[in-house]
């Protein structure tokens, strides 16, 4: 299974493999004939995604995936994200990354950075800090100068 929710991974994906959209914010490549939903291109429009709006697109890339026979496991939605593993087969098949342009790709990202600093990767990058006795910032990017100004390499703390 794929997990796929704000881990380094994920987070690091977001940061460097998307470049900044017209209106400030992120776009990704989208995949070959794969056109992103009016739900979620309406939930980007102000600018702003809500944490309603982010739960939505999940529930509509669920459901796509559903439709094509396919189960998402672990599913846990939290206070602020939501947390799941893709069947290899539904990756395999190329259906996960279909769904995911289609309804929660752009949505699930903007929602992701503008919640790095309390995302799953700030929690292991602190007590990474804490663990090699540095106190923590606050910030996910004060966190990440911190590490390297401390010559830790980030992938030692997973």
């Amino acid at each position: 299974m794929r997990w796929r929710a704000v881990s380094l991974i994920g987070l690091l994906g977001v940061l460097v493999g998307c470049a900044p959209s017209a209106d400030g914010g992120v776009a990704g490549p989208v995949a070959a004939n794969t056109q992103r939903s009016a739900e979620q291109e309406a939930a980007l429009a102000d600018g702003d995604v809500t944490l309603d709006e982010y739960r939505a697109g999940f529930r509509r890339f669920q459901a796509c995936l559903e439709a094509e026979g396919y189960a998402l496991a672990d599913v846990v939605v939290g206070d602020v994200l939501v947390d799941y593993g893709v069947p290899a087969t539904a990756v395999d098949a190329g259906v996960d990354e279909r769904c995911y342009v289609e309804e929660y790709e752009l949505v699930d990202t903007e929602w992701q950075v503008k919640n790095e600093d309390t995302s799953y990767t700030a929690e292991v990058a602190a007590q990474c800090l804490v663990d090699h006795g540095v106190a923590p910032a606050e910030t996910l990017a004060e966190k990440w100068e911190q590490l390297e100004a401390a010559g830790v390499d980030f992938a030692d703390c997973l």
